[in-house]
C-alpha cells in the first residue's frame, strides 16, 4: 500500500493491520494479530517472557534481534 502526500503514516499502516511504534515517522510498526496473540498468550501463561517472545517474533519474520530495538519493543507490549 503506498501512502499519499497528505495521508498519514500510521492511517496507511492501520489499513494493513499494523501500529506505528512511534507518534512521528515510524520506524516500527507492530501487527495486530501478533499484538493480541501476545495479550492472549500472556493471559493463559503469565511466565512467558517479552524478550523470548519479541525474538521469536524475530526469528520467524527473518529479522535479526538486536537490544537496541528490545526498549521500543516492551514499551508496547505491557498492558
Amino acid at each position: 500500500m503506498q501512502q499519499h502526500k497528505n495521508e498519514d503514516a500510521h492511517i496507511v499502516l492501520m489499513h494493513i493491520g499494523l501500529i506505528a511504534g512511534t507518534p512521528v515517522r515510524p520506524k516500527f510498526a507492530f501487527s495486530i494479530i501478533l499484538l493480541e496473540f501476545f495479550y492472549h498468550l500472556r493471559h493463559q501463561q503469565p511466565s512467558i517472557g517479552i524478550q523470548g517472545f519479541v525474538k521469536a517474533s524475530c526469528a520467524l519474520q527473518q529479522v535479526r534481534f538486536s537490544l537496541s530495538m528490545h526498549p521500543h519493543m516492551t514499551n508496547h507490549l505491557y498492558w
